[in-house]
């Protein structure tokens, strides 16, 4: 009787055991989530914005309580225009960009989890009628320095006109959104770029190079005439922006020579600029120097 009641009990462990273990492979946590936050200037759902206005979100994560939170995105008719990686349980953050010449932008945010599980949210901004507004900015004569020059800094944020050595680039990518190199391996030769073209790895390579990056911007370029006199006249937020073409726009402005003018767009902050090439000096060691006009 005894041996038949430990046989029992052991029976209902065994099928305990077996349940637990069924319920938990069979467990879905489900996606994480993600909401726009609505406040002041905030914007929440479709709206009207004027061409190159500014446009402002705030975004909120959540993970499924098992599944961390490892990719946020932010695409604008298609094309990405923020793409951050991370490991976190909760993620809130501002998203600021302009308004882009399109008749209507449809933008999408996304968040996905480490078993790659997602969630989006969309809304439309159309263009409402009105001349663009805004101010702009200049930064003149900035120098780019090639990738092999000893200490040189070849990344320039156009937040504030800065431009910084790959070491000093990699703790603030989010802020990077240009660089300059001497392209060796095609007939690009001097080139200005950004972290999100396709760069060989050996150009800027090691523990800060941009294989390592998590945060790419793209910016894209497309080239224009203007004269010295025409390019330091520019006053006018709207000639900036028309200037640009989307379907012509390029991830890279190659063979870079004196008097070259391009305007370019920012795909981060959706802000237009024109830029014109004043010296450009050597290769893999070399410089450019330029002036920019942008969106502030």
């Amino acid at each position: 009787m005894k041996f038949i009641a430990c046989r029992i009990l052991l029976i209902v462990a065994c099928l305990g055991v077996t349940g637990i273990s069924c319920s938990k492979s069979e467990t879905n946590a489900g996606s994480p989530t993600i909401e726009l936050i609505g406040g002041d200037n905030l914007i929440t759902k479709d709206t009207l914005a004027i061409e190159a206005s500014s446009l402002h979100f705030k975004v909120h994560c959540m993970w499924n309580g098992e599944d961390a939170l490892t990719n946020f995105i932010v695409a604008n008719n298609g094309i990405r225009i923020v793409d951050e990686g991370m490991n976190f349980h909760e993620f809130e953050r501002n998203v600021d960009f302009a308004k882009s010449s399109a008749s209507i932008d449809s933008i999408a945010f996304t968040i996905r989890d480490i078993k790659g599980a997602s969630s989006s949210t969309s809304l439309k901004v159309e263009k409402k009628a009105g001349s663009v507004g805004g101010e702009l900015v200049w930064y003149r004569d900035i120098t780019l320095d090639a990738q092999n020059v000893v200490g040189g800094k070849s990344f320039l944020s156009l937040i504030n006109g800065v431009v910084y050595t790959m070491q000093e680039a990699y703790s603030i990518q989010q802020n990077i959104s240009m660089l300059y190199y001497y392209d060796a391996l095609s007939s690009d030769a001097n080139t200005l770029a950004s972290p999100g073209a396709n760069i060989d790895a050996s150009v800027f390579a090691g523990t800060y190079g941009l294989s390592n990056w998590s945060t790419k911007n793209t910016s894209r370029y497309y080239m224009i005439s203007l004269t010295q006199q025409e390019f330091d006249a520019i006053t006018d937020p709207t000639f900036v922006v028309t200037s640009y073409s989307e379907a012509l726009g390029k991830r890279k402005a190659k063979n870079l020579a004196v008097g070259d003018v391009y305007s370019f767009k920012v795909e981060s902050t959706g802000k237009y600029g024109i830029l014109r090439i004043s010296e450009v000096t050597g290769q893999d060691k070399g410089k450019v120097v330029l002036s920019i006009v942008m969106q502030k």
